[in-house]
């Protein structure tokens, strides 16, 4: 089984199947695995999904797979690179690994303004702030929580991915990241609408230990998988055939996350 992901290669750790959202590009991507071969294609809009659903209904095919998520651009990164090392068998609970990362991990945006931000949803106080000057805004996304601040929230992790806007405040003006932090190059559509931003993802476990957990709590035949085509599956319909799944598990487990302050 094999993962395309239909999203920007700058989002993606090097190495991995990627298709622009366009029809040709998919089409192009979906020829070059084995015939044979179950492949999940991994969207990031409602408007990616859609042509990838037209393709799989040109191809008349139930080998096709579709998942979309639309996680911040670091964890992004963190999902695919955990996808990569999931077995074949198991990818038909793309939407387990997706819960569990987001669980293992705390997400924040240092931003310039949050006008145009909606989720989480700023007061009309903040619209109002953000047409400031030397406004800064931390966006908490795991919390879905916004706050008036001039950094990121310090934090240490074993993965700590980034991304920035193309501008930028002045070095001196921001608290240095940590030394083990991944950058992630420029995105072609940025991920957040401000003139500056910065994204970072405290990541606490590393992908191979989720994809192995996750593997481990779906072993094919003793746990979740669709009525129909029997396919692993972690959510309420299968993503290659959009039957139900039967035996649904409703909860993964998660690890416990370090807070703010550095206690467990």
């Amino acid at each position: 089984m094999a993962v395309i992901f239909v999203a920007s290669p700058e989002s993606l750790p090097v190495g991995l199947q990627q298709a622009d959202p366009n029809w040709d590009s998919i089409l192009t991507a979906i020829s070059q695995v084995n015939a044979d071969e179950d492949v999940v294609l991994v969207t990031r809009s409602a408007a990616a999904e859609r042509v990838a659903r037209g393709v799989r209904l040109s191809l008349n095919t139930e080998r096709i797979g579709i998942y979309t998520s639309t996680v911040p651009t670091t964890l992004f990164f963190v999902l695919a690179a955990t996808l990569a090392l999931l077995p074949a068998d198991r990818l038909g609970v793309v939407g387990a690994v997706e819960r569990r990362v987001i669980a293992s991990s705390y997400t924040q945006v240092l931003m310039s303004s949050v006008a145009r931000v909606s989720h989480p949803n700023p007061t009309l106080l903040d619209h109002v702030i953000s047409l400031m000057p030397g406004t800064r805004y931390l966006v908490d996304w795991t919390n879905q929580q916004i706050k008036r601040q001039k950094d990121l929230n310090p934090l240490e992790a074993p993965l700590y991915v980034t991304a920035f806007s193309a501008q930028q405040w002045p070095a001196e003006k921001i608290k240095p990241l940590p030394p083990n932090a991944i950058t992630l190059p420029s995105q072609s559509t940025p991920s957040w609408e401000a003139r500056r931003w910065i994204e970072a993802s405290a990541v606490f476990q590393q992908p191979e230990q989720i994809a192995r957990e996750t593997a481990g709590l779906y072993e094919v035949g003793r746990s979740a998988a669709c009525v129909s085509c029997r396919r692993s599956g972690s959510d309420q319909r299968c993503i290659f055939c959009g039957v139900p799944v039967g035996h649904l598990e409703l909860s993964v487990n998660s690890v416990p996350q370090t807070d703010l302050g550095g206690n467990s």
